[in-house]
């Protein structure tokens, strides 16, 4: 059994009449998909998703047998989240029109699998669209996604569960600090947060940019560490606070000094 064409539309139809504000997209704003992916950091677990992918053989013989993924992977990786980001944060219309394209690549792939795997015995044949290998793909990304993210923002999560970052009025979700990264005006919490997920990709890319050529397009990684570092280079995070200071525990301040020292003489070749 495969997806055709027909099933798909009869989907896609379903959907869109399950939409409420079809400018909002699949999920909207406030849902938590979108408060999970728009997270860069989940890009950390890319190869953790494609592993999983390829242990269902039908991926893994689908990739050896009609992609271009090993002389391209950069290529691939953008792609697939071109597609990927469209059907979680465009419109109804930009969803439904990246599932059709994708339905359609995955149309032409077909084959026989040529080796014993597992239960698949050789010479069983697969297909792009085959049901369970597609649900197999959609659950290993949401499945990273989660773990990506509780492995990151869990750490942060659990310290303020022990004693909170902030406490009084400053506790509040008001919004009170200009982010030098985004320039959005955040609470004071996510603002002390976000300057940890920024270390956290600075560092990212400072170790890609040390990768062997090739592996990245040229000045990407470079770029990307520059971008990440950015508001670190804007003067002192914890003086921007400064009015919350008696709100604020004081290791959380010297914790985010901290990083910002060492992003910016990273940056300026410091020791």
């Amino acid at each position: 059994m495969v997806v055709g064409r027909a099933e798909l539309e009869a989907s896609l139809a379903r959907l869109q009449a399950e939409v409420v504000d079809p400018r909002a997209g699949i999920h909207g704003p406030g849902s938590t998909a979108w408060q999970l992916e728009r997270d860069s950091l989940i890009f950390l677990g890319g190869g953790r998703a494609v592993l999983l992918q390829l242990a269902h053989p039908f991926v893994a013989h689908a990739i050896r047998d009609h992609s271009r993924t090993r002389g391209d992977v950069i290529g691939r990786f953008q792609r697939t989240f071109r597609a990927v980001f469209a059907m979680s944060f465009g419109d109804l219309d930009h969803a439904c029109r990246a599932a059709r394209a994708i339905h359609g690549v995955h149309e032409r792939v077909r084959g026989v699998l040529a080796d014993d795997a597992g239960g698949f015995a050789p010479g069983t044949p697969y297909a792009g669209n085959d049901p369970d290998a597609l649900r197999w793909v959609h659950a290993t990304l949401i499945e990273t996604v989660v773990v990506v993210h509780e492995a990151i923002h869990g750490l942060l999560y659990r310290d303020a569960l022990g004693q909170p970052w902030v406490g009084g009025e400053a506790a509040d979700d008001a919004p009170r600090l200009a982010s030098p990264w985004t320039g959005r005006v955040l609470p004071v919490r996510p603002f002390l947060e976000a300057a940890c997920v920024w270390f956290g990709l600075a560092h990212l890319w400072a170790l890609a940019s040390q990768a062997p050529a090739g592996t990245f397009p040229p000045g990407a990684a470079r770029g990307r560490l520059v971008r990440a570092a950015r508001g670190f280079a804007q003067g002192s995070l914890a003086d921007r606070a400064r009015p919350w200071w008696p709100a604020i525990r004081p290791d959380v301040l010297d914790a985010v000094d901290t990083l910002q020292k060492q992003v910016v003489g990273a940056l300026v070749g410091a020791p």
